[in-house]
């Protein structure tokens, strides 16, 4: 498997090379061998846009409105699946597809409507078969650091 540093310094590169002028990347270690790459910056800087980008797939809701109601967390695992961490501390496991993420993790609903914070999933993990992304490593896409203060403050807790 490929160093922390190295993953991060793979990600930077592929971030520059498709012009992701606003983005940031901030890094956790956790343990000295986990490391977390937090996307973050203003609502519609393109951290969605460039995860499917590093991804090689459209898994994560991309708009210029504020989209991201909830961080989702990717890592590589043995199969694609997700899991919806709700509010009430319930979670539901849900396919790892592009309409159920969006589904679940924008904040927006069905009709359009912004949904109120109580509405929104605190959180999604989401695990990849073959993502590009190293073992041990997780990626996480925050809401945009300008959204509404609630939002605001739970990208901020991320990073």
């Amino acid at each position: 498997p490929q160093e922390p540093e190295a993953a991060l310094a793979k990600a930077i590169a592929a971030a520059e090379a498709v012009g992701a002028a606003n983005f940031v990347a901030a890094v956790r270690r956790r343990s000295d061998s986990e490391c977390q790459v937090v996307f973050s910056g203003h609502f519609s800087a393109g951290k969605s846009s460039l995860i499917n980008a590093l991804l090689r797939r459209d898994l994560l809701p991309t708009s210029d409105l504020r989209e991201s109601g909830a961080p989702v967390f990717i890592r590589r695992g043995d199969t694609d699946r997700a899991r919806v961490h709700l509010q009430d501390g319930t979670s539901i496991d849900i396919a790892a597809r592009a309409d159920e993420i969006a589904a679940h993790s924008s904040r927006l609903d069905s009709d359009g409507r912004t949904r109120a914070p109580h509405e929104l999933a605190q959180r999604l993990d989401v695990w990849l078969r073959g993502a590009p992304i190293p073992q041990n490593s997780t990626w996480v896409d925050t809401p945009g650091m300008n959204d509404d203060e609630t939002i605001g403050d739970s990208a901020l807790a991320i990073a």
